[in-house]
């Protein structure tokens, strides 16, 4: 009898994941961005397994291409995990990312470098040019309600310049990032 259970369920495992690997990426993405708030995915090509987007979007902050394979491994633990990999003209890196079980969405070993300029833009009133490289580094985070939570991780800025309004030469800026309960904080120092 329990090898019959066995048998059962190992087959179950087989089915969901060969059913994963042809089912259609765009049909997965509608449903990942109703989830997620502020996500926008163009030019889906793939499959759920592995596949590609010409243009990943967070929160109006463009992430340029993003291509992603499945992590079959994570399913024994009852995870949905992928690795991502960013490979756009402002930005570069990879990392992990999945669904747990109970529907919270996590992000591991996250490590990409950017142009400042983007980023700094979409937080300051007033357009402003810099010069620099940034690196953000997360060890881990849920993100619940569109919110980070369990967040470690680092965001540092090498060779950190503001040439416009003002001109300002910060040098190298580290941010270091946690997160406790509702709050999010960041330690800077220079």
């Amino acid at each position: 009898m329990r090898l019959s259970w066995r048998l059962l369920s190992a087959g179950l495992l087989v089915y969901l994941l060969f059913m994963l690997i042809g089912f259609p990426a765009q049909k997965g993405v509608r449903f990942l961005q109703q989830q997620v708030d502020g996500l926008v995915l163009q030019a889906v090509s793939g499959t759920l397994f592995s596949g590609r987007a010409g243009q990943l979007e967070v929160k109006g902050i463009d992430l340029g291409p993003v291509s992603w394979s499945l992590r079959p491994a994570a399913m024994l633990k009852g995870r949905l995990e992928y690795r991502l990999d960013f490979a756009g003209p402002q930005i570069k890196g990879a990392g992990y990312a999945g669904i747990g079980l109970s529907g919270a969405i996590y992000g591991r070993e996250l490590e990409t470098a950017l142009q400042p300029d983007p980023l700094v833009n979409h937080f300051s009133a007033i357009p402003v040019q810099t010069t620099g490289v940034v690196v953000v580094r997360a060890e881990r985070f849920k993100l619940v309600d569109g919110f980070p939570r369990d967040l470690s991780g680092q965001i540092d800025w090498s060779d950190a310049s503001i040439l416009d309004p003002v001109s300002l030469k910060l040098g190298d800026v580290a941010l270091v990032l946690n997160s406790a309960g509702d709050s999010l904080t960041g330690r800077i120092s220079n």
